[in-house]
């Protein structure tokens, strides 16, 4: 068995908890993998917060409307190795709490929601 087909078989069986924590990583892994190509091909330096701008939020209302899904995006979106590993120690703990005291499929509108 290949290693792609080890991940989705861990991915699918896992908890929504953990589904959430590897999409962040997951998007987290991507956006650097992008710097990276960018920095050995010796892009524009401005290039990286051009990509970010496209998943935040952006602050004037007629970018919003046109980038409308940067409210979904942004809560999955995380640039630098501290800020990641933050968010995801703290919503694995909190979503064991969670999970403990509410059932687990409102942990993802609780998330959702909360983002929003």
């Amino acid at each position: 068995m290949n290693i792609n087909q080890e991940i989705k078989n861990y991915f699918f069986k896992s908890s929504l908890l953990n589904k959430l924590i590897i999409t962040n990583i997951a998007v987290f892994l991507i956006i650097n993998i992008i710097y990276l190509f960018l920095y050995l091909f010796d892009a524009d330096p401005y290039t990286n917060q051009k990509i970010i701008s496209w998943f935040a939020v952006p602050s004037d209302l007629k970018k919003l409307l046109l980038r409308f899904w940067t409210p979904f995006t942004y809560m999955f979106l995380h640039e630098k190795f501290w800020h990641i590993l933050g968010n995801m120690l703290w919503l694995f703990f909190l979503g064991r709490i969670f999970i403990d005291f509410i059932e687990q499929k409102k942990l993802f509108a609780v998330y959702i929601l909360g983002g929003l």
